[in-house]
């Protein structure tokens, strides 16, 4: 028997089916407007590896040599397909996170309207038209943006679950629901908290789905199960990867709470960083979800959506205790929940109310996306390559096999050759890599025997990067130890340093499997 929903008064009827479309493709092209404008930019390092991993053949993004990467395939896979269709340059690489950005946009419209209203959809539409969040995640070549197009998807189909009456709409929200969460596990590693925060937070709001008691219980346990077997491959490879670290989580340290307080508060109201002139948009975004939840206290939708925002940051602050995983862009799914909420909240409004509330949030976010333009994800690696390039005689040195890899793909993309027309120079120092996913990868360096041979006249460049600092493995090898070793913010190349620096270093160190070793 269903239980009785105590839902509020459905909202005015207007706009109707032609308006909300309208207001929805006017959202979608002003966010399709901002997203490219200021797409085109240089890729940095993460995004740089994406267009390595993309460049493989799919028996090697599908099969046991992904267990060098703690990414899963799935992302990596349509990135493939769209540089052979697209080719490879830092605006075009952008569409794929914009296109997810955009789709998220539509499916998010879709539920939004079925469970509260069209009013509340076009407002969902315009916040996330608008989001500094959206903006800076959907130019990041990640997997972090279609992360959230497929939780959109997945708990789109868990709202139809809860909320129908229909056993066949059930059926489709249940099929819905579990290829989201199956394509969420496929485009990163932490998706796989997104069925278990679902499961819970059913559990928790409805009866129907409690275990042994409710009479949909089974077939939330058959979707969980279903999940499971769909995402078994990279469930495993997760597994053998926790059981044999690599160092690709090396860098991840934990944040400490004041920090995680602001970064979950930011990502959860759509801002990035938070200034003066930027604190409405957040403020509004979290009153308008405020208002939302308790106006549906007594709706189903508002407590399954309050629910999984509860739940979901319960279990990432769980697993964040065994390994540092509360970061805005693993969390970025977790707002997906306070934008239903603010959603439903002005969507309830009247009149006037309804209006002003869509300006205030406009004129908000405006300011704030218009702020936020100077911090999106930047390092230049555009000047790393042509800078070292326009030097005939350049040997530029870097930080372990990832770094090569990483310079070879920027060459790729900002100088559009298959290889750097200089001589890239992996060092690396005794214990484990960081980024373990390019041992063994990186071109081989010129070498007699086991040591380092260049042109005569090379001239010496150093790449120094944060957690990839070559100075220090130069240092390490007893070289420029007067030189400062603060870790800069961001790429720099340091030089030329004369060829003696180059015959200095081939005689303190010596090249094993293509890499130099720097000994202690």
């Amino acid at each position: 028997m269903e239980p009785i929903d105590r839902a509020r008064p459905r909202p005015p009827s207007w706009p109707d089916a032609r308006g909300g479309a309208a207001a929805l493709a006017a959202a979608v092209l002003v966010a399709a407007a901002i997203r490219l404008a200021l797409a085109d930019y240089s890729l940095w390092f993460d995004e740089l590896a994406s267009v390595f991993f993309a460049s493989q053949p799919l028996h090697r993004l599908w099969g046991a040599w992904m267990l060098r990467e703690t990414n899963p395939p799935l992302f990596y896979t349509l990135l493939r397909w769209w540089i052979d269709a697209a080719g490879l340059s830092d605006a075009g690489l952008r569409v794929p996170g914009i296109v997810a950005s955009l789709a998220a946009m539509a499916v998010i419209y879709v539920a939004v309207a079925r469970r509260f209203g069209r009013r509340a959809a076009i407002a969902a539409a315009l916040i996330l038209a608008l989001s500094p969040q959206q903006l800076y995640f959907s130019h990041q070549v990640r997997a972090y943006i279609v992360l959230y197009l497929a939780i959109a998807v997945s708990f789109a189909g868990l709202l139809q679950v809860a909320c129908a009456t229909a056993p066949r709409a059930r059926a489709w929200g249940w099929a819905v629901y579990v290829a989201g969460a199956v394509a969420g596990i496929y485009c990163h590693t932490t998706g796989v908290i997104w069925p278990a925060t679902a499961t819970l937070a059913l559990m928790l709001v409805d009866p129907r789905f409690r275990p042994l008691r409710g009479e949909h219980w089974v077939a939330l346990l058959l979707a969980g199960v279903a999940i499971a077997l769909a995402a078994s491959w990279w469930l495993w490879m997760t597994f053998l990867q926790l059981t044999n670290p690599n160092g690709n989580l090396g860098w991840i340290k934990g944040l400490g709470l004041t920090k995680s307080v602001l970064i979950y508060v930011a990502t959860l109201l759509q801002s990035r960083q938070v200034s003066l002139l930027q604190l409405p948009a957040p403020l509004l975004v979290a009153g308008f979800a405020a208002l939302g939840a308790w106006r549906g206290r007594g709706d189903r939708a508002t407590r399954l959506t309050l629910a999984c925002l509860l739940v979901g940051t319960a279990l990432f602050l769980l697993l964040n205790l065994k390994q540092p995983i509360f970061l805005d862009r693993t969390i970025l799914w977790l707002s997906l929940f306070p934008l239903v909420l603010a959603a439903s909240g002005v969507g309830g409004l009247r009149g006037r109310g309804y209006a002003a509330a869509l300006i205030a949030l406009a004129l908000a976010l405006g300011v704030s996306v218009a702020l936020t333009r100077p911090h999106l994800a930047r390092e230049d690696w555009r000047a790393v390559v042509t800078r070292t390039a326009a030097d005939p005689r350049a040997a530029l040195l870097v930080d372990g096999e990832a770094m090569a890899i990483a310079t070879q793909m920027a060459c790729r993309v900002e100088l559009a050759r298959a290889a750097c027309p200089f001589a890239v120079v992996p060092l690396v120092a005794p214990g484990p890599q960081l980024d373990g996913w390019g041992r063994g990868l990186a071109a081989s360096v010129g070498a007699r025997g086991e040591r380092l041979a260049l042109a005569t006249d090379a001239r010496a460049y150093l790449l120094r990067r944060p957690f990839h600092d070559v100075l220090r493995d130069v240092q390490r090898a007893g070289l420029l130890r007067d030189a400062r070793a603060v870790e800069p913010e961001a790429p720099v190349v340091a030089g030329p340093y004369p060829p003696a620096l180059i015959d200095a270093l081939a005689r303190r160190t010596r090249v094993v499997d293509g890499v130099v070793q720097v000994a202690r």
